[in-house]
């Protein structure tokens, strides 16, 4: 992509399905990097529906070059993406989070993380959904990560990107439910778990996991 004046980092643009040219909703810069999240309507099944790009660039000496951009599709919406900041081994990681809302019901989530490298490079990194690592470390016997025969988890997580002291680093935490086999759909009664993500190394570079988790069961009657 050719290098670009801030001003056509930040401007409204057009977008595939729009029904007309997305506007800046949030913009934000960390170093060397801009990141910004366009919104507007797309026609899709006979009506017009919520519709989003997220694009991020790098700074360089000739202004700003477009480094990947995501469009929100038929099956999921992209929402308000974020910086952050993770610490690892004693380093702060620069990331990039894309989160992403399934369409329906189900809080299903496809969010996608990079790390943004200090040479303007883009590098994906693993994600491990919390419900999925938790049923994992359950497999495994693992104390304190528990099902209970019947129990499972139907629908997705809640993420939130937060800093619990003005110094700390930030950190990623989740929520989510877990249902008896005859609970309603949308009344999970066997219990809630909160916890936080930690990052780690894998073959390819870094990779988000279960870190912290706690199930809380729900009282009964």
């Amino acid at each position: 992509s050719p290098a670009v004046a801030i001003e056509a980092v930040v401007r409204s643009v057009d977008a595939p399905g729009a029904v007309a040219p997305l506007k800046v909703n949030y913009a934000e810069q960390q170093g060397k990097w801009m990141l910004t999240y366009h919104t507007g309507k797309a026609r899709m099944f006979g009506g017009d529906y919520f519709h989003s790009r997220v694009a991020i660039h790098y700074e360089t000496t000739d202004g700003y070059i477009l480094q990947a951009q995501w469009y929100s599709g038929v099956l999921a919406c992209l929402e308000k993406p974020r910086f952050f900041t993770a610490l690892h081994q004693g380093r702060y990681i620069q990331m990039l989070w894309v989160p992403g809302l399934v369409y329906g019901t189900g809080s299903l989530r496809k969010d996608a993380l990079f790390h943004l490298t200090e040479k303007g490079q883009l590098q994906p990194v693993a994600f491990e959904p919390a419900p999925v690592g938790y049923e994992r470390l359950s497999k495994a016997k693992t104390p304190g990560a528990i099902l209970h025969a019947g129990e499972g988890v139907w629908k997705g997580e809640r993420n939130v990107i937060h800093r619990p002291t003005i110094d700390s680093q930030d950190q990623m935490s989740f929520t989510f439910y877990i249902w008896n086999a005859d609970d309603g759909n949308a009344n999970p009664t066997a219990g809630r778990v909160d916890g936080t993500y930690k990052l780690a190394e894998n073959e390819n570079g870094f990779k988000l996991e279960i870190d912290t988790f706690k199930r809380t069961d729900v009282e009964k009657p």
